[in-house]
């Protein structure tokens, strides 16, 4: 976001986006598949997640977080606790702990 600030006025814009869970490769895909529900609950298409961002950084917007649950669970991980963050993601990444060596 600093980037986008200081191109202001040259005429670039610059856009963050926050794809939320992408099935881009076998290993990836085990990864979110071993977390149930929770871990496809704001999965998109790829197709999809380009078309919003697209639209969003021709629209000039800073912040891409396409998706509902994307941009809901954004906004919980913002207002919640630190410490209760560390443990919900703590807990996530040790499901994935086994599938982070296996070949992809």
């Amino acid at each position: 976001m600093g980037l986008k600030e200081e191109l202001a006025g040259t005429g670039l814009s610059v856009s963050v986006v926050y794809p939320g869970p992408i099935m881009t490769n076998s290993l990836t895909s085990r990864r979110i598949i071993v977390q149930g529900a929770k871990g496809k609950m704001g999965l998109l298409p790829t197709s999809e997640i380009a078309r919003i961002a697209l639209r969003k950084t021709l629209a000039g917007d800073g912040v891409i977080i396409p998706g509902f649950m994307n941009r809901l669970n954004h906004m919980l991980m913002n207002i919640i606790p630190l410490a209760l963050k560390l443990k919900i993601v703590s807990k996530a990444v040790k499901k994935e702990i086994p599938y982070s060596s296996m070949p992809a």
